[in-house]
C-alpha cells in the first residue's frame, strides 16, 4: 500500500551548471524552486551550438511556465494529479521546440533531454525523456530511478549487450527518445518515497559519463551538504575529462513537519520503498522517428 503523508517537506537544495573542459558553450539548462512549488527541472540540449542552447532553455522555461501557480492550485484541489501535470508539461515543451524549429530553419533538428521532479509530502514525482538521470541516495546506497532512453540501453535490456560492452559501444550516446524530435513524445514517470536524510540527485549525462555511481555516492555521503557536494561533483567530473556540459540539482531531505508530526512516519520510514509507473501521452503521431545523437 502506498501511503502519502501530506505536509511541508523541508529541503536543502543546490543547483549548478558548468560547460566542462571541452566546450565553450553550455547546452544544459536548469530551474529550481525550493520555496512554494518544490519544482526542479534539468534539460540537456542537442542540435549544435545555437540549437542545443535554444532547445534546453525553451524546454525548461515552457515546462516551468506550464507548471504555474494556477496549475499547482489544480493539483492541490485534486482537479489534476502531479503525474498528469508533469507529463503534460513535457508534451507542451516538445510542441514548443517543434514549432520554434519550423519558424527558424537554422534551428531545425534541435531537441533535448528533459527531467522534471516535484516534491509532494513524502513523495518525489519524476518524469523524464532521454538520458538525464535521477538518483536517490539512501542509507549509504545509491539507486538509479530512471532508465536511459538510448539505443545501447535498449540492447542491454534485451540482453543483446552487457553493461561492460556498452561502455565502448559506438552508439552509446545515441538517443532512442528525446524532446522535440517528433510530433509525439513518450514520458517515463516514477514516484519515489523519501525520508529525512535521503538525497535526490538530478543530473545531465555530463556528470554520469565521467563519474561512476559509487564515486557520486561516496562524495555525497562524505560531504553531507548539497552546496559543497555540487561543487565537488562538478570539479571531479572535470578532473575526469569534463567532455560534456555538467548540470546538477541536489536536494537533501531534512527533518520536517512530515516526519515529526506524522504518527506513522517513524515505523513507516524503517523500510525504503519505491513505486514506479510509466505513462505515455501522445499528440499527433509522426511518420518519422529519427535517431538522435547527443554530443
Amino acid at each position: 500500500m502506498l501511503i502519502i503523508i501530506k505536509g511541508i517537506l523541508n529541503l536543502t537544495v543546490s543547483g549548478g551548471t558548468d560547460p566542462g573542459c571541452k566546450r565553450k558553450n553550455n547546452e544544459d539548462y536548469y530551474f529550481l524552486d525550493n520555496e512554494e512549488r518544490k519544482l526542479f527541472i534539468v534539460a540537456d540540449g542537442m542540435g549544435g551550438h545555437e540549437g542545443g542552447e535554444k532547445a534546453s532553455k525553451l524546454a525548461v522555461e515552457t515546462a516551468e511556465k506550464f507548471l504555474t501557480k494556477e496549475k499547482f492550485l489544480q493539483i492541490i484541489n485534486n482537479n489534476i494529479d502531479i503525474k498528469e501535470a508533469i507529463t503534460e508539461a513535457i508534451v507542451v515543451a516538445n510542441k514548443a521546440i517543434l514549432e520554434e524549429s519550423k519558424i527558424n530553419k537554422k534551428l531545425k533538428g534541435m531537441g533535448c533531454t528533459l527531467i522534471i521532479a516535484i516534491a509532494e509530502g513524502n513523495l518525489f514525482h519524476i518524469g523524464h525523456v532521454g538520458d538525464v538521470r535521477a538518483y536517490v541516495i539512501c542509507k549509504e546506497k545509491i539507486s538509479l530511478l530512471t532508465e536511459d532512453h538510448t539505443i545501447v540501453y535498449e540492447l542491454i535490456k534485451n540482453k543483446r549487450l552487457t553493461v561492460e560492452e556498452s561502455k565502448k559501444h559506438p552508439l552509446k550516446h545515441v538517443l532512442s527518445r528525446a524532446v522535440g524530435n517528433k510530433e509525439s513524445v513518450e514520458v517515463d514517470y516514477n514516484q519515489i518515497l523519501i525520508k529525512p536524510g535521503d538525497y535526490l540527485l538530478l543530473c545531465s549525462d555530463g556528470l554520469t559519463s565521467m563519474l561512476e555511481d559509487n564515486i557520486i555516492k561516496d562524495i555525497i555521503i562524505k560531504e553531507k551538504e548539497p552546496e559543497k557536494i555540487k561543487e565537488l561533483l562538478i570539479e571531479k567530473a572535470k578532473e575526469a575529462g569534463g567532455k560534456d556540459n555538467i548540470t546538477i540539482i541536489l536536494a537533501k531531505i531534512e527533518d520536517s513537519d512530515i516526519s515529526n508530526n506524522s504518527k506513522i512516519s517513524k515505523e513507516y520510514y524503517k523500510d525504503f520503498k519505491e513505486v514506479k509507473y510509466k505513462t505515455k501521452l501522445l499528440s499527433e503521431p509522426s511518420s518519422k522517428s529519427p535517431w538522435w545523437k547527443f554530443w
